[in-house]
């Protein structure tokens, strides 16, 4: 098949995806809404719908621009912008099917382009991030929704909420990982699990609340002092190094720059508990992977993650934004060793069954194929 991704390929998510098609015997282009070289995802032909990085929401606010302003202004007014240049490449590519690989603001391109079979993705934060709160997402996502010839998403939460956008039952649909699911030769569990080491491997991210992380972590630190905290691809972001200097934590905390697919499947396999702070999510790779090496996840309470977990069985779930009760959660974590054993057995176990790459990939390339 001749295949054409909207995607940002500097997104890992989007490379795993597209890498699997690339390797095989399909003829893979990519639109990319952000600058990348040609030649960045071995097998595919990347164009880049831009020449230049647009100013990031950090950059915007020195002028005066909010977050908030950005992701509700200018993403969908970009996505505009960059419709013309993606029909023109389309019309030259002529691909038998066409995957925008994010709703925002990848999907609202596709959606505008009258191609067909058009396939979207949704990925975590799309609704509850972006079309819930924002005017201009709402109507773009039910454009792009209502017009497409098949749905994915990383969970059936967000299966349920595109039905509120046009969703309707004719339209084919599955739940897939959004990177295509672990590579269980990568994450896989280890000879050893430290009881006590805590990994937050989310980074910096606006939903996630390390503010809370950090003062749970100091609570727990003040009932075991052998507890140690990793906080992934978080160094050198000062609110986060100013909290763990307030909190007189410095000693029993890493802050890590980004980690290579290898040293995170390391960090996994000696940590006994992932804690994923977040108020808006799907489903994580980071969990995917977590599970998969045998981790207890500690996670905030949302829908799409009670598909992954079974508090108390497999993994718990808290308030994100209460540090108390992350804090309580997290304790529980270290104190209760039947249930990180049953953690470190049931999980890799889960992920075999519901979330196996090449599986969940082979799923998507029939997907692909009957709507062709």
């Amino acid at each position: 098949m001749r295949i054409c991704f909207l995607a940002d390929a500097r997104s890992p998510i989007a490379r795993a995806w597209i890498g699997y098609f690339a390797g095989r015997e399909h003829e893979v282009h990519v639109l990319s809404t952000f600058p990348v070289a040609w030649d960045c995802i071995p097998g595919a032909r990347v164009h880049s719908l831009i020449e230049a990085s647009p100013a990031s929401p950090k950059s915007l606010r020195a002028t005066g621009w909010s977050a908030d302003l950005y992701d509700g202004f200018a993403q969908p007014l970009k996505a505009w912008l960059l419709s013309r240049r993606a029909r023109r490449l389309l019309e030259q590519i002529r691909p038998v099917v066409l995957h925008s690989l994010r709703l925002p603001i990848e999907g609202y391109i596709g959606g505008s382009l009258d191609f067909h079979p058009h396939v979207i993705s949704a990925w975590g934060n799309d609704f509850t991030l972006y079309a819930d709160r924002f005017r201009l997402h709402g109507r773009a996502a039910a454009r792009a929704i209502a017009g497409c010839d098949g749905f994915l998403a990383d969970a059936q939460a967000d299966i349920d909420r595109a039905a509120g956008y046009g969703l309707t039952p004719e339209i084919p649909r599955a739940v897939l990982p959004g990177a295509g699911g672990v590579d269980r030769a990568v994450f896989r569990p280890g000879a050893a699990k430290e009881r006590a080491l805590f990994v937050n491997p989310r980074g910096f991210r606006r939903y996630v609340r390390n503010d809370t992380f950090f003062e749970a972590c100091r609570m727990v630190a003040d009932r075991h002092p052998e507890a140690r905290f990793v906080g992934v691809a978080m160094e050198g972001w000062r609110p986060i190094e100013d909290a763990v200097r307030r909190l007189e934590l410095g000693d029993v905390t890493t802050l890590t720059g980004p980690l290579s697919r290898a040293e995170m499947a390391a960090l996994y396999q000696r940590a006994a508990v992932t804690v994923s702070p977040t108020e808006h999510d799907g489903t994580p790779n980071t969990l995917l992977e977590a599970m998969a090496s045998g981790c207890l996840p500690v996670c905030g309470d949302l829908p799409s993650l009670r598909e992954w977990i079974s508090p108390g069985e497999n993994g718990l779930l808290c308030d994100a934004g209460s540090a108390v009760s992350l804090a309580t959660a997290m304790l529980r974590a270290i104190e209760d060793g039947p249930l990180q054993a049953r953690a470190a057995e049931q999980n890799p176990r889960l992920i075999a069954e519901r979330a196996d790459y090449a599986d969940s990939m082979w799923q998507a390339e029939e997907f692909y194929a009957q709507l062709v």
